[in-house]
């Protein structure tokens, strides 16, 4: 029992170190994990670029399209491009050209979405390391008051016992 007695403050150093570095371990594992998401959420941005800017390139074939089809069919008609067709076609060019505009900006608008969350990753991943090494901290600080107080030698029980009485007597008598 004796040998036990003596080791325990040992015992709470030790602890408290394994403690820390399993916090440390803790916080890097957490930090990679969100590092490792936030590249995942780079590289989906870039991808929702690129689908947008395909998309739009798309979406302008297909107007282009759209757009010669409507010129052939008012030249079939034997109407000329002066006046209310012209404006007609200027308008549906006009309109396309948004159709196309509006598909890349959802890329874009996709893509800054993963960037945000790929910011709050990052930002995961430091919260992730300082909190590791504060617990660390904790630990080692803990484990060194744990090291101390076993450390002191126990207070005889006639002497404990005369203090608390001697307090009692003080608080109910402060004459003393």
């Amino acid at each position: 029992m004796a040998v036990v007695a003596a080791a325990a403050p040992y015992i709470a150093l030790a602890a408290g170190g394994l403690q820390a570095i399993g916090s440390i371990r803790q916080g890097n594992a957490q930090a990679a994990s969100a590092r490792y998401n936030a590249n995942l959420a780079d590289q989906n941005a870039q991808i929702a670029l690129q689908q947008g800017a395909e998309n739009a390139r798309r979406q302008r074939i297909v107007n282009t399209k759209q757009l010669g089809a409507i010129r052939a069919n008012v030249g079939a008609s034997g109407v000329t491009l002066d006046g209310s067709p012209l404006d007609v076609l200027e308008e549906s060019a006009r309109a396309a050209e948004l159709d196309a505009l509006s598909i890349e900006h959802q890329g874009q608008l996709q893509a800054w979405g993963y960037q945000n969350s790929a910011s709050l990753y990052r930002q995961n991943a430091r919260q992730a390391l300082t909190g590791g090494y504060m617990g660390a901290a904790a630990a080692l600080l803990k484990s060194g008051v744990n090291y101390a107080a076993l450390s002191q030698p126990a207070a005889p029980t006639a002497q404990l016992m005369r203090y608390r009485g001697l307090a009692t007597q003080a608080y109910e008598n402060p004459d003393i």
